[in-house]
């Protein structure tokens, strides 16, 4: 096992500690095909916000249930019920690690249950989707805000995939459609999406840059 690896190599001193554990995940996260930067920037804050509460010298094995229990108190105080939810599955993540590479022995997360809420999905009502579109927006990072929202309605796709295209991704079918033949960021799943005349006109605004 790897507790006797480290035994017989550094001796009965040796201290896997829990900066040990962030970090050799988070090497683990970086290099996972499809992962973005601002997601393994949440795992980084992960670990941010754990080592307010413990010491990262502390050994991986003597985190405690109520590590994770205050741990949970402080990311539902500071963010909304979703965000807190996925905190603390990724502190899951770092500590399921742990203990598939027998660094713990007990599972500091045994009895608690992350309750992910569902989440009530707003649909935009035609009239609102005019409303924005004509609106005059003297602002240019607001305008471009509305941009992107004008081409995801008009393409079906998702922010992280949109701000991932390039030119070269826009293609023509031979019905002289302007489509996106791509893999999700999220979840790697193939995806052919049609761009509708409005999205059209925003890529063409902006050269397809």
């Amino acid at each position: 096992s790897a507790l006797l690896k480290d035994y017989l190599v550094n001796g009965c001193n040796s201290v896997y500690t829990t900066e040990d554990m962030f970090g050799e995940y988070l090497k683990i996260v970086e290099n996972k095909k499809n992962i973005t930067y601002p997601t393994y920037k949440k795992y980084e804050l992960c670990r941010d916000l754990f080592f307010t509460l413990v010491d990262k010298k502390k050994e991986c094995s003597l985190i405690s249930h109520k590590d994770i229990l205050d741990f949970e108190v402080l990311v539902k105080n500071k963010f909304k019920e979703s965000t807190a939810a996925s905190y603390m599955t990724k502190l899951k993540s770092f500590i399921n690690y742990a203990i598939n590479n027998d660094r713990m022995r007990i599972n500091p997360f045994c009895g608690i249950k992350i309750s992910k809420p569902s989440e009530d999905i707003k649909i935009i009502s035609m009239s609102d989707y005019e409303v924005m579109k004509r609106k005059k927006i003297t602002i240019e990072r607001l305008n471009k805000v509305r941009d992107l929202m004008i081409l995801a309605c008009n393409s079906g796709m998702a922010y992280c995939d949109i701000i991932d295209l390039k030119k070269e991704d826009f293609t023509t079918d031979a019905k002289g459609n302007v489509v996106v033949d791509k893999c999700r960021i999220k979840t790697g799943v193939r995806f052919y999406s049609v761009i509708l005349n409005d999205g059209i006109k925003v890529l063409e605004k902006y050269n397809y840059d």
